[in-house]
């Protein structure tokens, strides 16, 4: 199975790149294990959209996500 260009393989799955901050405009904030956060890595990877990851901690997550967006939930 071919990956989109700054993915690599990793058991299975497609792992994005390390990005900088500062080269990429988006971040997604996820937990690394949800189904839902994997579709949204794919697409962004498969529209070829840069972006860098920032893995939250289940329940935790709240406090991170609620000042920045006012939800929650994540994708």
């Amino acid at each position: 199975l071919a990956q989109p260009d700054g993915y690599a393989q990793l058991d299975g799955y497609a792992q994005p790149q390390p990005v900088s901050l500062s080269h990429c405009p988006m971040r997604l904030l996820q937990f690394s294990t949800s189904h839902y956060c994997r579709k949204a890595r794919l697409a962004l990877g498969y529209k070829q959209i840069p972006y860098a990851v920032e893995n939250l901690t289940p329940g935790l997550h709240a406090l991170r996500l609620r000042p920045l967006t006012g939800l929650t939930t994540l994708p």
